[in-house]
């Protein structure tokens, strides 16, 4: 009876080799399989992967006149448009000054030729 068991055994054993394949055979196929759907796949676009113009940058700021800081998301476009906004503003500042300051000198100049 023990050998009955244990040639049923051996010969189950080999049944299931028969029928599945090697695992270097299914591999192979896979790899087949994947190559040739390969070609007809969209490109693949990384989640994380978002042009400059769009990436989203958090800053925290306060308000002037308040003491809660409050947190500010925009695009690193949109901060590069109101970094150059502020620097022109600046300038036009810087002109008005330095108009204004000519002309003040003017102005005493000739009072004091009157």
């Amino acid at each position: 009876m023990l050998i009955a068991l244990l040639f049923l055994g051996i010969a189950t054993r080999g049944a299931l080799a028969q029928s599945n394949p090697a695992p270097s055979e299914t591999a192979t196929a896979a790899a087949a399989e994947a190559a040739a759907t390969a070609d007809q796949d969209p490109e693949i676009v990384v989640e994380g992967d978002v042009p400059k113009e769009e990436r989203r940058v958090c800053e925290t700021r306060v308000q002037t006149g308040s003491f809660m800081p409050k947190r500010a998301r925009r695009t690193v476009a949109q901060a590069e448009q109101e970094e150059r906004a502020a620097e022109q503003l600046f300038e036009n500042v810087r002109r008005d000054r330095e108009a204004r300051g000519q002309i003040q000198l003017q102005c005493e100049v000739q009072s004091c030729r009157q």
